[in-house]
């Protein structure tokens, strides 16, 4: 039941919106000589164009998503806001999110107007109505027009504040509808599944002219070695699988659920297979009650139905637990998974129904094959005892030493999936990632460059004891790095047939970080060529660049980087041109997940989006309490908003740090059924063979040998589950670490490990009932029956 919520609330996203089925949105991809890029956003005249052309579209809207926090304020309160949208007036025709306050079909009409959630409203006005009641940013007015219902934690997005996207159009009217950056959501809602499928095909055939994609004569046509195309994801699978660049939060992994379905699963086989085996074991108990019921006069199904029907008892009582079991433990696992499952099951009728039919399905599955064994016994081979020791009953035999094997070895490939999945996050967590995240605080900046004395706060900062250096930036290391356009000049190449004619213009897309001279310093990077940027070089503020080892070697500098020129020409009206003046050596700002990008660092203070203060260790509290002050003294119109790098990076793992702990708790749960089921069958073959034990001892057998012959066969048996797991162990985990640039072996060492572990779990589990057996007196043994 745990694992089907958790289940349940990954598959829900986005699914609250009417017609959530017939939802898409348009995403950029290219492949260029074999390099692809895969964008989730858009171009801003991508939705206008597609509306114009296509009746299929019943409606549409853009979203647009400013990263750097504004602030807002009443009269009495103001906040940072990064939690805030821009958002075309069709946006609550295709999103459907529950209105409190206000009409949403104009709501975002006047770009004057303001849509609040709900508890944004409480927030600024400390009521949930506040239709009517103004809120600035800075010092421009914005009336609230609507208030919404908390954004629920299953929607892919999630924003506090909605402004009317024509209100940004008004200050930049080329970037909203023109053919610039990539930087828009485009989200379409079609008619039918038939104007879906029409869509698709549309845009596959008007990509070109879509996205005027023309030939060295200025024809629509394609070129050589260059694939384009607009792709549609359902709205519904973006959570699971949404993995392109600019994507608006940290997606899952559709094989997370593959994964925990597959634990869950196999838990109840375990489970089951436990019935049934102990069931058919203990047959010996009940063969002479099936005697006496037969010679009364019962029939065969009488007798099969009377122990199916035990199985459906046993498994309603199992439910009727977990069900308590469940209601009692779901704030723990929401603490433990991270989630937010509603504690109210009587609420989800998906998941009565999932455990009526797993009710069912586990009580035939446990209870069939005992019924058949037990109700096929013949009257009078029924009476007499030991009935299993015979050849008919071999296939019992086998049967039981199969269910065994089955079940340790789903115990043993848990148990190498729990332990390499543990090896990897570790890995993650240890990893050097070149550079020094610890005691790194680092503020939220109000509006990209609108801290005027942002230099002054820097410097007051740093005359703090405990401050050991600061530096602003334009993003940080866990974040999305943005892709911005660079020129290398040595790059250029021409025709040779026509100098004037370039066939290669140096223009290169790279990741971008932007702060001045003392970032590297804050971030502990590690300078391989040439020099740092300086402040005493006055030069390197206009025109001095930084670049990773990756980007030295995409771009074929190795030879002599230092000194080579270079341009930046992103957004800019003539190109910020320099030098390369050092190479850093490649760290991780980006997850494990990917290898490390070409990076350039340059100083640029009015992308500044947030300023990093690396702290000593001595008295951190009193340090943050000293900078507070000062900050509040030079910039009181903006909250002191902060956090510690090291845990904003870390959390770029929290899904895998998540499936890790909970895969730990159900393989844990998995050994202990697994466990359970072969302590109650070594106590049942013990049982068995009471007289041999007995006689052994009278022959002068030690009982450590007793305990060797009572044992081997099941070790034979862990043996034979570790072989039968190794396989889908391996393919399962390999394809898992598929997904990590950087990651672990899949070491023997572990797969041996398991088959220890494994074993010694085995013989754990069933050495007190062989010990007892052993040691009791042979006198007693040989009366046995």
């Amino acid at each position: 039941m745990l694992i089907f919520l958790y289940v349940q609330d990954e598959r829900s996203f986005d699914k609250m919106h009417d017609d959530a089925h017939l939802i898409y949105r348009l995403e950029n991809w290219s492949q260029y000589e074999g390099n692809e890029n895969h964008w989730a956003a858009t171009q801003g005249f991508l939705i206008p164009e597609v509306v114009s052309r296509y009746p299929e579209i019943r409606s549409a809207t853009r979203i647009y998503h400013n990263n750097t926090p504004e602030t807002f304020s009443t009269d009495v309160n103001f906040y940072n806001e990064k939690d805030l949208f821009y958002a075309d007036s069709t946006f609550f025709d295709v999103f459907t999110f529950p209105v409190l306050f206000g009409d949403l079909s104009t709501a975002l009409d006047d770009p004057g107007n303001i849509v609040l959630t709900e508890s944004t409203a409480r927030k600024y006005f400390g009521r949930p109505d506040p239709i009517g009641e103004i809120i600035k940013r800075g010092a421009t007015p914005f009336t609230v027009s609507a208030v919404i219902q908390d954004i629920p934690h299953n929607s892919h997005f999630r924003f506090d504040l909605l402004i009317p996207l024509s209100e940004f159009q008004r200050r930049f009217p080329q970037f909203v509808n023109g053919r610039g950056p990539s930087t828009f959501y485009s989200y379409v809602k079609t008619l039918n599944e038939e104007a879906s499928k029409n869509l698709r095909a549309k845009l596959d055939a008007d990509v070109l002219e879509i996205m005027n994609i023309r030939d060295a004569n200025g024809e629509i046509n394609p070129i050589e070695g260059l694939s384009v195309s607009i792709r549609t994801m359902p709205l519904t699978d973006i959570h699971l699988y949404g993995h392109a660049e600019k994507e608006l939060g940290n997606n899952s992994q559709a094989q997370y659920i593959f994964i925990f379905s597959t634990v869950a699963v196999f838990i109840l086989i375990i489970a089951s297979f436990n019935y049934m085996n102990l069931a058919t074991a203990r047959s010996t108990k009940r063969s002479k009650e099936v005697g006496m019921r037969k010679v009364l006069g019962a029939r065969k199904p009488q007798v099969f139905w009377q122990f199916l029907s035990e199985s459906f008892f046993f498994t309603f009582i199992a439910t009727l637990l977990a069900l308590m079991a469940v209601v009692v433990l779901i704030p723990s696992f929401n603490d433990f998974t991270g989630k937010r499952i509603d504690g109210n099951l009587l609420n989800n009728g998906e998941l009565l129904l999932s455990i009526l039919l797993v009710y069912g399905a586990v009580s035939l599955l446990s209870g069939l094959y005992p019924s058949v064994f037990l109700s096929n016994f013949q009257p009078l081979k029924a009476l007499k005892s030991n009935v299993l020791s015979g050849k008919g009953h071999s296939f019992s035999i086998y049967l039981r030493r199969g269910l065994v094997i089955l079940q340790f070895g789903i115990s043993i490939l848990l148990i190498i999936g729990a332990s390499t999945i543990y090896r990897q996050l570790r890995f993650i967590e240890k990893k050097d990632v070149g550079f020094n995240k610890e005691q790194v605080l680092v503020l939220k900046l109000p509006g990209r460059g609108r801290v005027n004395n942002l230099e002054t706060i820097k410097q007051e900062f740093m005359a703090d004891p405990s401050v050991v250096v600061a530096a602003p930036s334009s993003v940080i290391p866990g974040e999305r790095v943005h892709i911005m356009t660079v020129r290398v000049p040595d790059l250029v190449t021409t025709d040779a047939g026509n100098e004037s004619q370039q066939e290669d213009n140096g223009i290169r897309g790279m990741r971008i970080m932007s702060g001045d001279e003392d970032l590297a310093e804050v971030y502990g990077l590690q300078i391989v060529a040439g020099r740092d940027l300086s402040k005493e070089m006055v030069t390197d503020a206009t025109q001095g660049f930084l670049l990773n080892e990756a980007a030295i070697r995409e771009f074929g500098l190795q030879e002599n980087p230092v000194g080579r020129r270079f341009e930046y020409v992103y957004g800019l009206p003539e190109p910020k041109a320099g030098q390369i003046v050092g190479v850093i050596k490649d760290f991780n700002y980006a997850s494990v997940h990917t290898e490390v990008e070409p990076l350039m660092v340059h100083v640029m203070p009015s992308h500044a989006a947030y300023l990093n203060v690396r702290l000593s260790t001595d008295g951190v509290q009193e340090t943050i309490k000293r900078l507070e002050a000062k900050w509040t003294e030079l910039q009181p119109a903006a909250p002191f908003e902060y956090f510690f790098l090291d845990s904003l990076y870390d959390a770029q793992y929290k899904t895998e740090m998540s499936m890790g702990k909970t895969i730990t708790f159900f393989t844990l749960l998995a050994i202990v059924i697994a466990c359970m089921g072969l302590f109650g069958l070594a106590s049942f073959i013990t049982e068995q063979r009471t007289k041999e034990i007995g006689v052994r001892k009278v022959l002068g057998a030690s009982i450590s040998s007793i305990m060797v012959a009572l044992s081997k066969e099941f070790v034979l048996l862990v043996l034979l589950a570790n072989i039968m797991a190794a396989y889908p162990a391996y393919s399962l985990l390999n394809n898992w670490l598929s997904g990590f640039a950087y990651r672990v072996n899949i070491s023997p060492v572990t797969f041996l490990s398991a088959a220890v572990v494994a074993l010694l779990i085995a013989f754990i589990t069933i050495s007190f009932k062989t010990y007892m057996a052993a040691r009791s007196n042979p006198v007693k043994a040989l009366r046995h029956e």
